[in-house]
């Protein structure tokens, strides 16, 4: 909730203070009736804000008609009974209470109202404002402390509030994946169980479990800490991620109840990031190997956990004359040595040992492999081997090591292990560099064994082929294909080849890490299956650079034999982002001809001229549209009918002269839709394309639709458009064929599964009525009594009916069914519409005749409105407000099915369709002359309200119109009156909004 200070209202001055601000619409305003669960008869915009629905329909659809679940379920028993005594008192009532919005939070409202007596029933009118201060403060001296946390701001995945009293969890939210919601209202222990075992990792489940147990959070509170923090790890099917669990503990001032609120929030880049920033902290800046202090500290930290009957190496390599490299050929070159040596200990190691530069060319190795003595001293051979480079052209300069090795067969300090590793150096390099001495620390009072190796033979291969590496287009690579992808070698070239300067100080790069996400899968897979099976290795795949910008490489792999216990892989890797680039280009080009197109009732068509086969192509698909390919063109698709008789010979005429090769070609045409399958104009057109030898081998032709007359066709079309237009309108609505006993479409949108038939529909539909309803309603919309309407010409069939649901007040719901015909196929279809007009008919016991439609705008007639109002105002109490709203249509004209006046398909019957769907469940409706009617309504607190329903509904007629391609544009003059029952008449209202309407 927010912390700022609420408002303060008392039963005093809150009724003046609600009758102030209901005018501006900023108050949510309802009428209540007092049953078991109390039941909204009514409520404004604002209301429907306030819990965070857009308007009635949403609210509904989300929570049906239990609307009592709006109320925190701790509040209901205290607001159910100050409703329940305000009716018995007949006294204004005052009350706060928080209520839960659609997205679960919990906010505190304040109440007030009074109660009404109805024709049958005692009402509450009630006007609710929320608890935060908005600048306009009241002066009362009921105060309200917010004691309950709202839901937080900020990232988080999951929230949850545990009663710590009761010990249940009161609620959660959050990322559907993570949230239990069979154990909401269920115990603690249960909840924090289920997280353990599901979602923590393994390591950290104790920690996390012994965190959120009631003891230890209770003890929080009490000790008065509020708010507490723990890091874990959360584990999904998809990856590890480290969390942060952020508690605030809280006491509730209404109930005392002690609750803790928890927030997970996803922190994994930022505890990835400071751990990417402390290891930057013990790296050297140009080898990335551990620096000096590091290395010592993971050394000494190793040795302090050695156990006597191990055997443990320490390298200490020492490049030669590497002031000669710097002197001669500078530190850059200098400084790629070093960072290729760094390369070449990582690969001659593992992962596991410790590697570091402790020195300007000096280097330390801490070696936890229980190695014999053969094998420490084949190690020492081959490192001094690769370690022999050769660098630079004119002059160029030979490189080698000598290597020290400190060998423990039983615990010894960092310091004398250091100083046994850094004698044997000295003593190779003095011996003649280039070779390695081996020292054995005795387990015994004897001297240590030492051997000294002689003068390793030249081997000056590694960068020998630096100038051509270096210049070359693209990167080789050498890649390790084990567990994890590894690099063993890398050219200069590879630099440039992934967006690098080669003079740039760049750490030797992690292969996978370069690779676009998306990609890695793929790359890896390919990588795998080549070096197992042995076979070439071709592969597009994408890069992301530092700054984030995507490359595309192209991959050329094949294995080959390596002294290696894995396969390893000879790659070259090239850049085709500029190739990529000019596809994208082109594909553009086509994109905005398929937009093109797709703008225009044009539809692409081909003939190869050496087959004589004939094809229509998609423009969105961009590939030949099925049951399209029709060879002998153009007889075939004559013979099929596609082409009107009339037409026939012009075509074959226009098709000669294609077959003969014409550079262009066009004519008219009496061609049959495919989508309609009747016939209608069309112009065709086509051009010719030709070989370099100037043969015509493919004409590439479009075919355009051409407006025509309205037809019965054209009508079922609209009336198509129309259904699906209005649908939304609707509470419910479907389209049914009636011919075949299908329900092909329903909205809201269940699946047609629902409803195999015409029949289960109506089973579905007449469930709730009662028997003498449901005898009406089959007698009515029974299938074969439809069929037997439509046959005989009526349009539509009207219909309200009473429906009692379990649990819940009764409604009234009205149905309505339209007929057309499709006129190629001829079956009868009916579209059936279900409008919820319980509102507008809790009165209707009072009518005296019932309530008919008339055939303009499909609104209820004067004849039996206006005798309807007169006997529902003659019931109201008095001083009831009502509002009578009068509207005026200019620029409306019946232009669907002149032949017909009474289709359902006419511009005014669409406006009268709109209207009743959308305000036929709040106001009474009815014709008055041609293209004007009039809005009825009881029970009005604001003209604002009213006056932005019928602009809304305004909008909903244009959309209408543009959906079914409408040009027209309406234009509605219309007035709003308010009057009162004991004060004026309402036929002087009416009267005084049709002057006022006309005034416009």
């Amino acid at each position: 909730m927010n912390s700022k200070k609420p408002h303060r209202l008392t039963a005093d001055n809150s009724l003046s203070i609600i009758k102030q601000l209901a005018d501006n619409g900023c108050i949510s305003l309802c009428t209540i009736t007092v049953q078991q669960p109390p039941v909204i008869l009514f409520a404004n915009d604002a209301f429907y804000r306030l819990c965070g629905y857009n308007d009635e329909k949403d609210m509904y659809s989300c929570m049906g008609i239990d609307t009592w679940r709006l109320v925190y379920s701790a509040d209901q028993p205290t607001l159910f009974g100050t409703l329940k005594n305000a009716v018995t008192t007949k006294k204004s009532l005052s009350i706060t209470f928080r209520i839960i919005t659609k997205n679960g939070s919990i906010h505190y409202v304040h109440m007030v109202g009074e109660p009404r007596r109805e024709i049958e029933k005692i009402v509450i009118d009630a006007g609710i404002i929320e608890l935060v201060n908005k600048g306009a403060a009241t002066t009362a001296p009921v105060s309200i402390s917010v004691s309950e946390p709202a839901r937080p701001a900020g990232d988080y995945f999951l929230y949850t509030t545990l009663n710590l009293t009761s010990g249940i969890v009161d609620y959660e939210d959050g990322t559907s994946d993570y949230i239990c919601r069979q154990l909401t209202n269920g115990l603690i222990i249960s909840y924090v169980a289920y997280l353990s075992t599901h979602f923590v990792y393994t390591e950290d489940r104790s920690e996390f479990t012994e965190f959120l147990t009631r003891e230890h959070l209770l003890s929080l509170y009490v000790s008065n800490i509020l708010k507490d923090k723990l890091e874990f790890r959360f584990i999904t099917a998809e990856k590890i991620f480290w969390v942060r669990l952020n508690v605030h503990l809280t006491k509730q001032l209404t109930s005392d109840e002690i609750k803790a609120v928890l927030v997970f929030s996803d922190i994994d880049e930022q505890r990835r990031k400071m751990e990417r920033l402390a290891q930057l902290a013990s790296r050297d800046s140009l080898t990335k190997l551990y620096n000096h202090e590091a290395t010592v500290q993971h050394i000494t930290e190793k040795l302090s956990v050695f156990e006597n009957g191990s055997t443990l190496s320490l390298f200490m390599i020492d490049i030669d004359d590497f002031k000669q490299i710097n002197d001669t050929l500078g530190h850059q070159s200098g400084d790629d040595i070093l960072i290729h040596i760094a390369s070449i200990l990582r690969h001659s190691f593992r992962t596991s040992d410790i590697i570091g530069r402790i020195g300007g060319d000096e280097f330390l190795v801490y070696s936890t492999f229980n190695a014999s003595d053969e094998v420490i001293h084949k190690k020492a051979a081959a490192l001094c081997s690769s370690l022999q480079l050769s660098i630079g052209t004119n002059p160029t300069i030979n490189v080698s090591a000598s290597i020290g090795v400190a060998v423990a067969k039983k615990k010894v300090s960092f310091t004398s292990f250091y100083k046994t590793a850094d004698a044997a150096a000295y003593t190779a390099k003095n011996a003649g560099k280039s070779r390695y001495q081996i020292v054995e620390t005795s387990t015994t009072n004897d001297a240590p064994s030492v051997s000294l190796s002689p003068k390793t033979a030249p081997s000056f291969n590694s960068i020998q082929l630096q100038p051509l590496l270096q210049y070359m287009d693209g990167g080789i690579l050498l890649i390790e294909v084990a567990a994890e992808i590894k690099l063993l070698y890398i050219s200069p070239s590879f630099k440039t080849a992934f967006g690098h300067s080669q003079t740039e100080k760049w750490e030797e790069p992690d292969l996978l890490k370069e690779i676009y996400s998306p990609d890695l899968k793929k790359f890896e897979n390919a990588l795998r299956t080549g070096a197992v099976k042995d076979a070439p290795i071709e592969l597009t795949f994408r890069t992301e650079d530092f700054s984030g910008k995507i490359n595309w490489r192209h991959l050329r792999a094949v294995r080959i034999p390596y002294d290696n216990t894995f396969p390893v892989v000879l790659a070259i890797i090239t850049d085709i982002t500029r190739l990529k680039e000019q596809e994208n280009v082109i594909a553009e080009s086509n994109e905005r001809l398929r937009i093109a197109f797709d703008q225009t009732s044009s539809m692409l068509w081909e003939v190869d001229l050496k087959t004589k086969v004939f094809a229509m192509f998609d423009n969105t698909t961009q590939t030949y549209v099925a049951n399209t390919i029709v060879p002998n063109f153009p007889l075939s698709i004559i013979k099929e009918g596609w082409i009107h008789p009339d037409s026939v010979v012009s075509y074959k005429a226009f098709c000669n002269g294609l077959l003969r090769g014409n550079p262009t070609g066009h004519g008219a045409f009496l061609v049959r839709s495919r989508r309609t399958l009747e016939y209608c104009w069309a112009a065709l057109s086509y051009h010719t394309l030709y070989t370099s030898t100037g043969i015509a081998r493919k004409a590439i032709g479009i075919t355009e639709y051409l407006p025509s007359i309205e037809t019965k066709h054209y009508r079922f079309i609209k009336e198509n458009r129309l259904f699906t237009a209005l649908r939304r309108t609707a509470y419910s609505c479907a389209k049914i064929n009636l011919t075949q006993d299908i329900v092909e479409e329903y909205y809201p949108l269940k699946t047609i599964e629902n409803y195999p038939s015409y029949s289960s529909y109506c089973n579905q539909k007449a469930i709730h009525l009662s028997g003498k309803d449901k005898s009406t309603y089959w007698n009515i919309f029974s299938r074969n009594n439809l069929l037997t309407a439509a046959k005989n010409g009526k349009i539509s069939m009207y219909k309200e009916f009473k429906i009692k649901k379990p649990n819940a007040a009764a409604a009234v719901f009205s149905q309505e069914m339209w007929f057309t015909n499709n006129p190629v196929s001829k079956e009868i279809y009916a579209f059936n519409f279900c409008c919820n007009i319980s509102k507008s008919r809790q009165w209707l016991p009072l009518a005296c005749n019932p309530l008919l439609l008339d055939n303009e705008l499909s609104l209820y007639s004067q004849d039996t409105a206006i005798p309807y109002i007169d006997t529902l105002v003659s019931h109201l109490p008095e001083k009831t407000p009502f509002a009578v709203v009068f509207i005026k249509i200019l620029g409306l004209k019946e232009t669907f099915d002149a032949e017909n006046p009474s289709s359902f398909t006419g511009e005014g019957q669409i406006v009268g369709h709109v209207f009743r769907f959308i305000l036929g469940n709040e106001y009474i409706l009815s014709n008055y002359k041609q293209n004007q009617f009039f809005l009825f309504k009881p029970y009005v607190f604001s003209k604002s309200i009213i006056r932005n329903q019928i602009l809304k509904t305004f909008d909903e007629v244009r959309k209408v119109q543009i959906f079914l391609k409408i040009k027209r544009h309406l234009h509605f003059n219309f007035d709003i009156a308010i009057g009162n029952t004991s004060e004026i008449n309402w036929h002087i209202v009416l009267q005084n909004t049709i002057k006022n309407t006309e005034k416009k």
